[in-house]
């Protein structure tokens, strides 16, 4: 953005040096054609300019800028991809817990539990809550099992789109910085030859008034 910024002061200067040029030859008729031949010589600056900036934007900027998103996206699934480990990892525990439970009823005593203070047999108690551990123990595994497949499905995907992208990295990188290095000589070797040529020009007698 900053190398834009400048290349984009510089053409706006030369947009106002063009007519400054064209206003001092009306004035000056021993040099007038030096003078015109000077502004369109400024006028094709900010012509090759200006094609600098737009093939810069569109062959180098973009290009980055679409580097730039993937990284963020994959950030994006890398967080996606731990919020399923901890959904696993706090199922994993909560089952644990269930089956801890469930074998601690077979030697627990449901005197004083709350059902058997309402008047049921304590075994019906012990039974009622060994029957709803089990299945919340099924529920879990369940939901391990089906949180346990994403996460295989999501490491994997990842794996296999950060070793693509590892692989055209550097590929791609070295491509577009090249791209740069061409559109920079290009302007320069542009702008050299448009003032060349109009070194040629102010010297040629004939161009001259």
């Amino acid at each position: 953005q900053r190398v834009t910024k400048e290349q984009s002061d510089y053409m706006t200067e030369l947009m106002e040096w063009g007519p400054c040029y064209t206003l001092w030859a009306n004035s000056e008729d021993q040099l007038t054609g030096a003078l015109l031949t000077m502004s369109k010589a400024v006028d094709e600056c900010v012509k090759a300019v200006k094609d600098l900036i737009d093939d810069t934007d569109t062959r180098f900027a973009q290009p980055l800028k679409e580097y730039l998103l993937y990284a963020e996206c994959i950030k994006t699934v890398l967080r996606r991809r731990d919020a399923i480990q901890n959904e696993y990892d706090m199922v994993v525990d909560e089952l644990n817990k269930r089956k801890d439970e469930k074998e601690n009823i077979k030697s627990s005593d449901q005197t004083y539990s709350i059902g058997a203070f309402l008047g049921k047999d304590p075994e019906d108690v012990k039974q009622q809550k060994h029957e709803k551990l089990e299945q919340q123990i099924s529920e879990l595994i369940h939901q391990m099992e089906t949180l346990n497949d994403k996460t295989v499905v999501a490491n994997a995907d990842l794996k296999a789109d950060m070793e693509r992208w590892h692989k055209h990295k550097q590929r791609d990188l070295r491509e577009t910085f090249m791209c740069l290095a061409d559109l920079q000589i290009t302007y320069y070797e542009k702008s050299l030859s448009i003032w060349e040529n109009t070194i040629r020009t102010i010297q040629n007698k004939e161009h001259i008034q």
